[in-house]
């Protein structure tokens, strides 16, 4: 069985690789210039200077940290037609650094710098349409750009470029190309690109899946000390990809990259100790590991530990503490953790009861993908916690939630159906979505399906069948059913 570890895909440790302070000449043997001597460069026109004189007042070196003026003096760089005071003034735009956020002009100081041949912004173009950051996403137009950059002699461009050719976003999925561009990469210095060339025998992207050959690739991006690597291993044997399933042996991996700072091999560490796989179960170990995870930025880190908080696993109960991890998760874009905030101030635990709170963590949430965020963004439009009842608005977000596989969320379709509330009242609907919650497991739906069949309602009368799902609810827990049976099951028959 698949374990659920939170993986981060390749493109993102593909975008993570990308230096954004990636020094455009070796400067090793320089001895580094003095915050005097580059102002007084700067101030009479050397762009370079300027430059480096933002990097300083950026990371805080030999000066004190101040973005604003940071981008000041990119920005007198980038005017002076500086392609690399270019790209910086379009990432401080990117993440709002010393200015106000903004990704249309970040690009359009990108265009700047590719006009002038900088590989480095072509590719960040690519990113852009491949993101739909501050322009319409068109993969095909970040193919283009990719290409351009790799034209150009930008190293990290080969391995974004072979992304898309692995993927087949943009572009015909080509898996030979993909090998051939990440090799490149990998001869031009990149690591990344041997970890690419891993990916696409590990997965099988256009290309036939082989175990052996991920194992080669991923083993020589370890060598080079690449932490990614030891967690894809990791994850190789935890989920038997290519190999065979060891545990044990996933520890080890997990471990490595976990000592080598990299936070989701943290979060599988805690997960394996969580369960007891590959060690002796030891929930205070798997909170340690949560944490550690948590604190080096890891997301689903971040929801585990409050989880842990919420329920008492390894840990003493705290609901507030598990309110605040719930936040640093779902502020960092974790869609579960969303969910999970949502309800801690729908039903006031950890925090002050707050249904338009709850509503707006619930949206977030449902808007980022989540099934169990669009059930309850269903409910709360269903009874107007939080926002005005709309029934209509219910049965959409139910319907997605229904199609996303959640069965509370077809359940409550099927009983939307069932009263005619936000759509027209249809019996047979009703019992479809009723059989697809009760085939899932859901209790409710099982004892509705059971009801439909008992009175005929949307289906031909049948006992049998309606014996069947009164059972089966009341063996799961339904406390209707149990009391159904409990009164009338002796007299009827499945």
């Amino acid at each position: 069985m698949r374990k659920c570890f939170g993986v981060i895909g390749l493109a993102w440790a593909l975008l993570a690789a990308v230096a954004v302070f990636a020094e455009e000449a070796d400067l090793a043997d320089a001895p580094p210039a003095t915050v005097e001597v580059l102002t007084e460069r700067a101030e009479a026109g050397d762009a370079s200077a300027m430059v480096e004189l933002g990097d300083r007042y950026e990371e805080g070196d030999g000066v004190a940290e101040d973005a604003a003026v940071a981008f000041g003096w990119y920005t007198r760089a980038a005017e002076a037609g500086d392609a690399v005071g270019m790209r910086r003034v379009a990432w401080c735009l990117e993440f709002g650094r010393g200015v106000e956020k903004d990704d249309v002009a970040a690009v359009v100081w990108l265009r700047r710098a590719a006009a002038l041949g900088d590989g480095d912004a072509m590719r960040l173009i690519g990113l852009a349409f491949q993101h739909g950051r501050g322009v319409e996403q068109d993969l095909a137009e970040a193919v283009r750009w990719y290409e351009r950059s790799v034209e150009a002699g930008d190293v990290w461009g080969m391995a974004s470029l072979a992304r898309m050719y692995e993927m087949g976003r943009g572009v015909e999925q080509d898996g030979p190309r993909a090998i051939e561009l990440y090799k490149s990469a990998a001869e031009a210095g990149d690591e990344v690109g041997l970890i690419g060339v891993a990916s696409v025998y590990h997965h099988g992207h256009g290309v036939e899946r082989d175990g052996a050959l991920a194992l080669e690739w991923y083993l020589k991006a370890v060598d080079e000390g690449e932490p990614l690597a030891m967690h894809h291993i990791g994850l190789m044997y935890a989920n038997g990809e290519g190999v065979d399933e060891d545990d044990v042996k996933a520890i080890v991996w997990f471990r490595r990259g976990a000592e080598a700072g990299y936070a989701e091999s943290m979060t599988s560490l805690g997960w394996m100790y969580g369960r007891g796989e590959g060690v002796e179960k030891d929930l205070g170990e798997s909170v340690r590991w949560y944490r550690r995870g948590a604190e080096a930025g890891d997301e689903r880190a971040m929801f585990n530990l409050a989880l842990s908080y919420e329920d008492g696993l390894g840990v003493a109960k705290d609901a507030a503490a598990a309110v605040r991890w719930y936040r640093r998760g779902a502020e960092a874009g974790d869609a579960s953790a969303m969910h999970s905030l949502g309800w801690m101030y729908h039903h006031g635990s950890g925090t002050t009861e707050d249904y338009a709170e709850a509503f707006e963590w619930y949206r977030r949430a449902a808007e980022a993908g989540n099934p169990y965020g669009m059930n309850s963004l269903g409910y709360m439009y269903q009874w107007g916690s939080g926002v005005a009842q709309d029934n209509a608005e219910a049965v959409r977000w139910y319907r997605r939630a229904a199609e996303a596989g959640h069965a509370l969320g077809a359940a409550n379709l099927g009983r939307m159906y069932d009263d005619g509330a936000g759509v027209e009242e249809d019996d047979a609907e009703a019992v479809r979505w009723y059989r697809r919650a009760a085939e899932a497991g859901d209790t409710g739906g099982m004892y509705n399906l059971a009801e439909m069949y008992e009175k005929g309602m949307g289906v031909a009368v049948d006992h049998s069948a309606a014996a069947r799902w009164y059972r089966l609810a009341s063996e799961a827990g339904n406390e209707e059913a149990q009391a159904w049976m409990e009164e009338r099951g002796a007299e009827w028959r499945e």
